[in-house]
């Protein structure tokens, strides 16, 4: 799983006494919502302040296992592929909520 993560963002050591410790930052950002085809709630600016229905180009995201959107704050979003190899190895403490 290391260097399939690894691809897609970068491991950040955390300093502490009683445990090693690493936190996971996806870096790869992937503009592939489909907004016109999503469901969307907006600020006043137009920015997007919540999806309700994800719909994205399955093109730009065909052979990716885990991004972000360009918007702030975004979620992390993964493959199926993903989940299924994670839960393959016996993996524990993420959940995999599907997107809607």
């Amino acid at each position: 799983m290391g260097d399939r993560l690894r691809s897609y963002g970068e491991f950040l050591p955390v300093i502490c006494d009683d445990a090693e410790i690493v936190l996971y930052n996806p870096t790869r950002v992937i503009d592939a919502l489909d907004e016109r085809r999503s469901v969307l709630s907006r600020f006043q600016s137009g920015r997007i302040m919540m999806i309700d229905k994800h719909v994205f180009h399955a093109d730009k995201i065909a052979d990716v296992d885990v991004f972000k959107l360009p918007m702030r704050a975004s979620a992390t979003y993964v493959s199926q592929r993903f989940a299924d190899i994670w839960a393959s190895h016996g993996l524990t403490g993420l959940d995999f909520v599907p997107v809607k």
